[in-house]
């Protein structure tokens, strides 16, 4: 079934329906329902996963969606909603899976799949897809264009 059925298979409650006109409008409600019910279904089953189970299905998705397995200082506080010194602070405290890349220096390597299960992972994600489609569109302008450079 593709996502253009199951949309319209979603129902807006009467409420909803006297107050948009639009169809363009009706579909994006119908499509944010459908992602909270989609989010809320994730949480349900991944909390029915074992550790090896979240382990593997981790790995798979960070495969799928380009995700560095490790992430710097910065991109951890992001995610996490901290600052970056506190994020530091957990690495020395082992409150985080992390490395040092250079003793003393403040860097660190942190696991990004623990990092999955905090409320700026989605934005994260969202983050590195729009980097990897404007890279694409770049390597695609040059590929075209390369005669004319």
């Amino acid at each position: 079934m593709d996502l253009a059925a199951i949309v319209d298979k979603v129902e807006l409650n009467s409420k909803v329906e006297k107050k948009v006109s639009s169809e363009k409008a009706k579909e994006y409600i119908k499509l944010m329902q459908l992602q909270e019910e989609v989010n809320q279904e994730i949480i349900r089953i991944y909390d029915q996963l074992d550790e090896e189970e979240k382990n593997i299905s981790q790995k798979i998705i960070m495969e799928l969606l380009s995700i560095p397995e490790y992430v710097n200082v910065k991109e951890a506080a992001y995610i996490i909603g901290v600052s970056e010194q506190m994020i530091r602070r957990y690495c020395s405290e082992n409150k985080l899976h992390a490395e040092q890349t250079m003793p003393g220096s403040g860097k660190w390597r942190i696991e990004t799949t623990q990092l999955m299960k905090y409320p700026g992972w989605k934005s994260y994600v969202n983050k590195r897809t729009r980097m990897k489609e404007q890279s694409r569109n770049i390597a695609n302008f040059m590929n075209s264009n390369i005669d004319k450079l």
